[in-house]
């Protein structure tokens, strides 16, 4: 999925304010090496980098990496996905802001956190769910049934128990 980052800035800001809260819940924890996945342009990595002993942003997106690079270029920045990503048993913490529900294969994605993450690291994440946009997404698909497409859910909304049977 491709981002056009200075739109992301403008329209997206929301994502952020409400990842602030994770952040605090980050914060509230022993200081140690940080896993951003899905970093964007990096605000919230920038947030992690005051108060852990080494942060990582990791993001697909090149335009958003390269954003994040130019406005916090002290801070390591990885383009990649995250179901192929390489740490094994590195990272205290592994958090995601408003990423989990763009990423289909929940499996990989899963495999690959646990991999990077040290024994007894912890997952702190936030994601779109089952119920979250149903009119949204209800208006989207009958809008394209009335221009004669057909629309197909590009995204990941899990229920509670099905993404409990993942973990």
């Amino acid at each position: 999925m491709e981002w056009n980052a200075q739109n992301y800035i403008k329209t997206c800001g929301r994502v952020t304010e409400h990842g602030a809260k994770l952040v605090d819940i980050l914060r509230a924890m022993p200081r140690g090496k940080v896993l951003d996945l899905g970093c964007g342009t990096g605000e919230l990595t920038s947030k992690i980098a005051k108060f852990s002993d080494e942060v990582i942003g990791l993001d697909s997106s090149v335009e958003m990496v390269n954003l994040a690079r130019k406005t916090y270029p002290e801070i390591n920045y990885v383009i990649s996905d995250a179901c192929t990503m390489q740490w094994d048993n590195y990272f205290d913490y592994v958090f995601s802001n408003a990423v989990l529900h763009f990423i289909k294969n929940q499996d990989a994605l899963l495999d690959r956190v646990h991999m990077a993450l040290k024994n007894y690291g912890v997952f702190i994440c936030e994601f779109g769910a089952s119920g979250n946009l149903t009119d949204l997404l209800n208006a989207v698909e009958q809008a394209c049934l009335v221009r004669g497409k057909k629309y197909i859910l590009r995204f990941y909304y899990p229920t509670e128990k099905q993404y409990m049977a993942l973990l």
